[in-house]
């Protein structure tokens, strides 16, 4: 599964227009081996024309689009053999069985052993049972979780995934995440568009953040928070009960709040970078507190999210693609 191009996609200085309307202004990124990215905006913010862009389903009005170090075409077959794509709208051979379906895919992409890949992905999906059904027959989420199959089957370098977890139910969206972590675990590098922050916070590694065909902000997590001024949270448990000296830590500068969350356990809010961290985990360390742990509360993608739309003044609720 594993090609020498260190960059898998580059986008140079994109642009798209459909019928002389720009839908996407300059687009540049790169996207390394390894790295994962979660594409999110509103509804229209373009998106979809970014994956479009990316599988060579449409051309783009100006700049390069690289995908394994080439240009991406519509011939491009070698390079989109290495990846897997679910889409929000699949179109299916309806008159195939799920077994039928998933044979002539891995026939297509030469999967080595098809019966047992198939048959095991088949399982963790629960679809197993079903499999000798026709597609016609098969709900909303049973067609979803054949797709998701389907994108894996070939152990692809790159996944696509466009809004993954709609018509899924939460069992479906469990294994689907589980299932994406084991694909990340792999090798395989992860692009996902969803307003589904919560399910794809431990996915995704970096963020594009796109609204009205402009790119708003890329980065990593971490980076982009600490870019907006974002905080970050100190949870501490102690050996025992001390509200004054949580409270005195509260008074710290750089402390926005502090709260008891139960027996022993206390949660600082703390504004600013990582000087005010380290300067106030030397202040933990000095106050004499007994102290059991201190975990350090990651910015989820949802909070990054909406700080950067916030300080832009623009809508914070991820919608679905319209392009």
């Amino acid at each position: 599964m594993n090609s020498d191009t260190r960059e898998l996609i580059a986008f140079s200085e994109v642009t798209k227009q459909f019928h002389k309307r720009q839908v996407l202004n300059p687009v540049t990124f790169t996207l390394s081996r390894g790295k994962s990215l979660a594409i999110l905006g509103p509804n229209g913010a373009g998106k979809t024309t970014l994956i479009r862009l990316m599988l060579g389903v449409i051309p783009q009005s100006s700049g390069q689009v690289a995908v394994f170090g080439a240009p991406i075409e519509p011939s491009s077959f070698e390079s989109k053999k290495k990846i897997g794509v679910v889409i929000e709208e699949q179109t299916f051979f309806l008159d195939m069985t799920a077994w039928e379906y998933l044979r002539f895919f891995g026939e297509l992409y030469q999967v080595g052993d098809i019966q047992n890949r198939a048959g095991a992905l088949l399982r963790y999906m629960e679809l197993y049972d079903s499999r000798s059904k026709k597609i016609r027959e098969y709900s909303t989420g049973m067609k979803k979780k054949l797709n998701i199959i389907q994108a894996v089957l070939h152990k692809p370098e790159i996944l696509i995934f466009d809004e993954p977890f709609s018509g899924l139910d939460p069992q479906g969206i469990y294994l689907t995440v589980n299932l994406l972590k084991e694909m990340k675990k792999s090798g395989s590098t992860l692009i996902i568009c969803s307003h589904i922050l919560s399910e794809i916070d431990d996915l995704v590694d970096d963020l594009l953040i796109i609204n009205s065909g402009d790119v708003k902000a890329y980065g990593s997590k971490t980076d982009l928070w600490r870019k907006s001024d974002g905080g970050y949270s100190l949870d501490i448990l102690l050996i025992e009960e001390n509200t004054p000296g949580i409270e005195r830590l509260g008074n710290l500068s750089g402390v926005v709040s502090w709260e008891k969350q139960g027996q022993c356990r206390y949660r600082l809010s703390v504004a600013g970078d990582e000087r005010n961290r380290r300067a106030i985990a030397e202040a933990i360390v000095a106050s004499g507190l007994l102290v059991a742990g201190i975990t350090y509360s990651e910015p989820s993608v949802a909070m990054v999210y909406s700080k950067i739309m916030e300080s832009a003044g623009l809508p914070q609720e991820p919608g679905g693609p319209v392009f």
